[in-house]
């Protein structure tokens, strides 16, 4: 057997084509484990779902983009639900999962560049930032506003720890700066 020498250029390209796969398969195996865990709570094309399935307020869907409120909703006090409605909505009128899966395909090709992950991060925190600035704009309460962020500030998705698919009203790690 005659076996072809090793050729660094198609290793790096089995490896860069490998890694991207995996990345993009990430992403739609958490886009899909979502889905199958609220389809059923999903009626018709009402924008807001309460489902059990989902621990936090969140921004889900690239096509059909709706607002996954958790179960619990029912004992959040009614400022904090429509702020909370509010600025998911902001997201789902914005695109804002269908862009951040766009970068997330887009940081997925350039795996490799630090460059590319800065930037996927930076998107969210700025979707975050302008959500903020629209509902100030629109009169709600600074300070109501401010005590909701920190009321879901320690609440996280479960879906998040996959990889990061939906849109939150409140990550820790941007809460000091959007307060």
């Amino acid at each position: 057997l005659h076996m072809a020498p090793f050729d660094p250029i198609v290793a790096v390209a089995i490896v860069w084509i490998a890694v991207a796969v995996l990345l993009v398969v990430r992403v739609l195996a958490a886009h899909w484990l979502i889905w199958r865990s609220i389809h059923r709570d999903i009626l018709d094309t009402d924008p807001v779902v309460t489902s059990s399935a989902v621990t936090a307020p969140v921004a889900w869907g690239i096509l059909r983009p709706r607002v996954l409120l958790p179960a619990n909703q029912r004992h959040w006090q009614a400022h904090q639900l429509d702020i909370v409605i509010a600025h998911e909505m902001r997201h789902v009128t914005g695109r804002d999962c269908m862009w951040q899966f766009i970068a997330q395909v887009a940081t997925a090709l350039y795996w490799f560049h630090p460059f590319a992950w800065r930037l996927l991060s930076q998107l969210r925190d700025e979707t975050e930032f302008y959500c903020d600035e629209v509902l100030l704009a629109l009169g709600y309460k600074p300070s109501a506003y401010a005590e909701t962020l920190l009321a879901f500030a320690n609440v996280t998705s479960r879906f998040d720890r996959l990889c990061p698919v939906t849109v939150a009203v409140a990550r820790r790690t941007t809460i000091g700066r959007r307060i």
